[in-house]
């Protein structure tokens, strides 16, 4: 039994450790074209992330696409029309702060993007 429960509080311990934090703010702009468009109606963006480190700008990059896609909209080329945002109010951000900020800093953005380098 007691060999359970310390197994048990190890396995916490390192879940807690390996938790990630996403520092986010809204107050640069965002750099992002969109690249290709494939047939399921997907767009393939170039994304540039600045950081201190390739990972940390590669998060940032990500975070970034996201952001643009929910607040300001992903501007068109030859390839693919613009894409507006799809929050369509300029003070969602604003009045919604708690929930995206930790939408964007416990990594639940994620789920919406992907690295496809």
């Amino acid at each position: 039994m007691i060999r359970n429960v310390i197994l048990f509080v190890c396995f916490i311990i390192s879940m807690s450790i390996h938790a990630r934090k996403y520092p986010f703010d809204m107050e640069h702009p965002y750099e992002i074209e969109v690249v290709r468009v494939d047939k399921q109606g997907y767009k393939f963006c170039k994304v540039w992330g600045i950081a201190g480190s390739v990972d940390k700008a590669i998060t940032r990059a990500l975070q970034d696409a996201v952001a643009a896609s929910l607040f300001t909209g992903i501007s068109g080329n030859e390839c693919a029309a613009s894409t507006p945002a799809i929050c369509t109010s300029t003070e969602a951000y604003k009045k919604n702060k708690d929930y995206f900020d930790r939408f964007f800093k416990s990594g639940e953005f994620l789920q919406y993007v992907r690295n496809v380098t």
